[in-house]
């Protein structure tokens, strides 16, 4: 095999398309792999189970419930996989949606005046009113009466921008 990377098919460091485009790697993290090996160990399990009622129904004493048991533990199977592919399908929605609305908060976070932007930013990171003061410049006992009001300019701002009809009915 050559040093060709376009035959090994991706670049030098990177991995192949179709691996990017399969496989969304915030599921490769330790947490999620954890969560793969179990629905994977009780897929397994429901299959074991399945595979023993089979010989158990075989056996002199096996019974048709065995047999019935037999075929309904790989359901049990096939539904640990379906709801955990469903599962990680709606996390990726999730994360999406979750995406957009962070852009949203974002360009409406930018309609609002510098000082505004600050002292949310500021009250957003942790900080206390006294900290806030001191960063920005403004009395102690104005930042609750300018956080009251950017908080709300900023609720407006994001109306306006989902949902522009209702910004004609407070005209």
């Amino acid at each position: 095999m050559s040093g060709d990377s376009s035959q090994a098919g991706c670049a030098v460091g990177r991995p192949p398309e179709r691996y990017r485009q399969g496989v969304d790697r915030r599921f490769l993290r330790p947490g999620w792999i954890v969560g793969h090996l179990l629905v994977l160990a009780a897929a397994l399990t429901c299959l074991r189970l399945g595979w023993w009622q089979w010989e158990r129904a075989h056996e002199n004493d096996g019974t048709a419930q065995n047999l019935g048991y037999s075929m309904l533990w790989p359901v049990f199977a096939a539904a640990f996989i379906y709801m955990w592919i469903r599962f990680l399908r709606l996390e990726k929605i999730k994360q999406v949606e979750d995406d957009e609305q962070s852009e949203q908060v974002k360009v409406a976070l930018g309609t609002l005046s510098p000082r505004d932007q600050e002292v949310l930013l500021l009250w957003d990171a942790g900080m206390s009113y006294p900290e806030i003061a001191e960063q920005s410049g403004l009395a102690v006992g104005a930042i609750g009466t300018t956080l009251a009001r950017a908080r709300r300019r900023l609720v407006e701002a994001h109306e306006r921008q989902n949902y522009p009809e209702a910004d004609v009915a407070h005209s």
